[in-house]
């Protein structure tokens, strides 16, 4: 690989963990709560597969890579999903990004989605806790 392609996928993969970090923040908004709250009431992925449907109309090679983008964030959710829920509390919050990195093989240039993925994952326990003292 040469020095001009490297530094190109370097460039890439530093605006990828910047909008991951950017996205994942903005669900501070309670907007974008309710959006993806209403989207996740459409049932089986209907609004994920039109818009998927809608991006490789618009243009076919971009669109085709950010179908195939949202099908494996999706997929790797699911997956995420399973290991986690044969799990105790304690467990979860002992997970580290390492491990998940390691669970789903993740290649070196997308630990910075394993890090996300360790944040949600205490912040869910943190809240599930929280309410729990509140009710009691």
């Amino acid at each position: 690989m040469s020095y001009k392609t490297a530094l190109y996928l370097h460039r890439i993969l530093e605006l990828d963990a910047k909008l991951c970090v950017r996205v994942n923040k903005t669900s501070q908004y309670r907007w974008v709560r309710n959006l993806f709250r209403t989207v996740s009431r459409l049932g089986d992925g209907v609004f994920w597969y039109v818009l998927m449907l809608g991006a490789m109309m618009f243009d076919t090679q971009l669109g085709m890579q950010a179908a195939v983008h949202m099908a494996l964030v999706g997929l790797t959710g699911t997956l995420l999903y399973k290991w986690l829920k044969g799990k105790t509390l304690d467990q979860a919050q002992t997970i580290k990004n390492s491990d998940i990195a390691e669970e789903l093989a993740l290649p070196p240039v997308k630990i910075h989605c394993s890090v996300l993925a360790e944040d949600a994952i205490k912040a869910a326990i943190e809240d599930y806790r929280h309410k729990q003292q509140a009710e009691a």
